[in-house]
């Protein structure tokens, strides 16, 4: 979402940051890109001095999975130094799907890519055609443990590939996404 950057060579002194997530990552609900919270927090750390400057690789409707494959193919070549990751919404609505399991399960990201599948697009035509994504809209009742476990098995790859690469990890969420309160959230 926010000005394109390339490979290359930047300033060593600079922290690169890098935030992955779906719409909230992205700012779908808001009207520029200074609204966004990667922006926020670009604007935050300077204001406190850091020589720092933060990426929005944010994608709507992505699942974690999906970040990783995008990692993969294009982001790591930036070198970020910290990725914050904000996934969890899109990968709820994603867990009751047999194909998010057996993905977390690929380990080579080119066995996983299809476009078609990544575009915000083409899932909301899917989802709106299919009566079995219209139940998901229900979420809270529908958590798999098999996606459970998929949803850990990729975080546990996403941590281990940026600790290879030199990147370290901020992983964040929302608060609660399923229902009012914290409590009532726990599964």
């Amino acid at each position: 979402r926010a000005p394109e950057v390339m490979p290359g060579p930047r300033e060593d002194d600079v922290l690169r940051v890098l935030c992955v997530g779906g719409s909230s990552t992205y700012g779908l609900l808001v009207s520029t890109n200074e609204a966004t919270w990667p922006a926020r927090l670009e604007r935050e750390l300077q204001a406190r001095g850091h020589r720092v400057e933060v990426l929005d690789a944010g994608v709507p409707s992505w699942t974690l999975r999906n970040s990783q494959s995008n990692l993969e193919l294009q982001l790591y070549a930036l070198h970020p130094d910290v990725i914050v990751v904000c996934h969890m919404f899109n990968d709820i609505v994603a867990n009751p799907d047999p194909a998010y399991e057996r993905d977390s399960r690929v380990e080579d990201v080119r066995d996983l890519w299809r476009p078609w599948r990544m575009s915000a697009l083409a899932r909301a035509v899917e989802r709106r055609f299919d009566q079995h994504a219209r139940s998901v809209a229900k979420k809270a009742s529908v958590v798999r443990d098999e996606g459970v476990d998929a949803f850990a098995r990729n975080l546990r790859r996403l941590v281990r590939r940026n600790r290879e690469l030199g990147a370290r990890t901020v992983l964040v969420t929302e608060p609660s996404c399923l229902r009012p309160t914290l409590e009532e959230s726990r599964w």
